[in-house]
């Protein structure tokens, strides 16, 4: 493909570089998805719209209520041959003015080493020369691809708060193995410290997170939820201080206390970010769309917040040390009852405030909560049980129900992993025997001329079977099908 574009260019009065993802995930041996171009040249930016429009197409499109390629000389472009447009920008860097204090994009005159020093990290901060090939890496991204490390270009990573947001995801990205330098974790530090605005809150401040909307956080919090690490995404937030300051539940979390006979692995913040890793991984063994492993995963992660306000050391009967001398029934435990119901209010108020879900997502997380601890609830998975699941859901599926709960046993080693055998058991119940939404009822039959009485449930149940076989898909096969049994019409 560079090849390609080599050949087009190749004469023509301007250097074409493609840069920052496709260099770097071609390096990682990933597919490479969108293809960024940087053009340096001297032609003013109707000359380079005029001169890529002798090679391809140029589009003008409105993006934020500006004009691409009119005032951010950024543009469009389909290459002859190709067949998607390709975002092309020209070499920029940002200068202060002395005066006004104001920083000033500059482009002319501008080289790919000045361009590429604007980018954050230095795995995103290569070009390939499209005509020659050569790979222009003046901070070293290739050696860090090797090494896996994480590292800042500049100072300039700081000139956005979104940066240590998308700094996690990468790191969720790329896996546990990679490793952030202590200097960009220490700059992010101060850049979260030095953010004045309270997500839960609307009382942003000048320095506040106003220029990163929810819209925004929500997108890379989605694309973080997709990953096959996503625990790592909120271990970078912790490093650096954003549980803290925005994501106070999730950083308390860290804080409450489990029996260690049924959760050896720790408190509840470590059980989350486990179980949001086999949820990533359940998710992908089920064929999930990405819509469901956001949700899911997120669920996961916040399945147990209801514990803050519930975990109390006490015994069967609800008796603390305070309380008791000496445990009435049972023994002195961490416990936390009815958390899953607690859990919903905090649920709301996050996916809300803290990262802006849109309603429909924000029902199925908040349901999948409420509905962890279904089965511990009713202690033996029986068929009356697992038909009470099938009617008490309203906005997820009982497979939904079964992840979260499978999720939940397996973030506990070394204990095993999956669903217990009774529910197991329920899961392929219900699978047997579907809830199905019958179209024919007894109104329609008495509407159609039948008595009430056993010819009636006689003919329901035929009308059923039918169903079942495909020969009443919808009202107009249902009456046809009626007519055709010799119901007589009451006209």
């Amino acid at each position: 493909m560079i090849d390609r574009l080599g050949l087009l260019v190749k004469g023509l009065p301007m250097r074409m570089y493609v840069v920052g993802g496709w260099v770097r995930d071609t390096m990682l041996g990933l597919d490479p998805k969108d293809m960024d171009l940087v053009v340096v040249s001297d032609m003013s930016d109707s000359k380079l719209v005029d001169c890529l429009n002798t090679i391809g197409h140029v589009k003008i499109a409105k993006t934020g209520g500006h004009t691409v390629g009119k005032n951010f000389s950024v543009f469009q472009w389909k290459p002859e041959g190709f067949e998607e447009y390709m975002q092309v920008a020209r070499a920029r860097k940002e200068v202060a003015n002395g005066a006004t204090r104001d920083t000033v994009v500059i482009t002319q005159g501008v080289q790919i080493e000045e361009d590429l020093y604007r980018r954050d990290v230095t795995i995103n901060a290569m070009a390939i020369e499209v005509t020659t090939g050569d790979l222009i890496d003046p901070f070293h991204g290739r050696d860090d691809i090797k090494n896996k490390i994480l590292r800042e270009v500049s100072h300039n990573f700081s000139d956005s708060i979104e940066r240590p947001l998308r700094l996690a995801y990468m790191k969720a990205s790329l896996g546990p193995e990679w490793h952030i330098t202590l200097r960009l974790e220490y700059m992010c530090l101060l850049m979260v410290d030095d953010v004045g605005w309270n997500m839960s809150h609307d009382d942003a401040d000048s320095k506040g997170l106003s220029a990163l909307p929810g819209d925004q956080i929500f997108k890379i919090w989605s694309k973080a939820m997709k990953t096959k690490h996503p625990s790592e995404f909120i271990k970078v937030l912790d490093n650096i201080g954003w549980l803290e300051k925005f994501m106070p539940r999730i950083k308390f979390l860290q804080s409450i206390q489990q029996d260690a006979e049924w959760h050896p692995e720790g408190n509840v913040f470590n059980h989350s970010l486990i179980a949001m890793d086999k949820m990533a991984a359940i998710c992908k063994r089920d064929g999930c769309h990405e819509d469901e492993i956001v949700v899911s995963v997120t669920a996961a992660l916040l399945h147990d917040i209801g514990k803050i306000t519930t975990t109390k050391f006490m015994d069967k009967a609800g008796n603390t040390p305070k309380d008791v001398d000496q445990p009435v029934k049972g023994e002195f435990r961490w416990r936390a009852w009815n958390h899953d119901i607690e859990g919903v209010d905090p649920t709301i108020e996050f996916l809300t405030h803290t990262v802006p879900f849109p309603n429909s997502w924000k029902k199925v997380v908040t349901e999948m909560v409420e509905k962890h601890m279904f089965f511990v609830h009713h202690k033996k998975s029986t068929p009356k049980v697992s038909r009470r699941l099938q009617k008490d859901i309203k906005f997820i599926t009982t497979d939904d129900v079964f992840r979260i709960v499978e999720a939940d046993y397996s973030a506990r080693p070394p204990l095993p992993e999956g669903l217990p055998e009774d529910v197991r058991a329920s899961k392929k119940w219900i699978a047997d025997n579907p809830i199905i939404e019958w179209i024919v009822d007894g109104k329609m039959l008495l509407d159609a001329g039948m008595k009430p009485g056993k010819e009636l449930g006689t003919m329901l149940d035929r009308c059923r079977l039918a169903q079942i076989n495909g020969r009443i898909v919808d009202i107009k096969s249902a009456k046809k099908y009626i007519k055709d049994s010799g119901v007589k019409s009451k006209t």
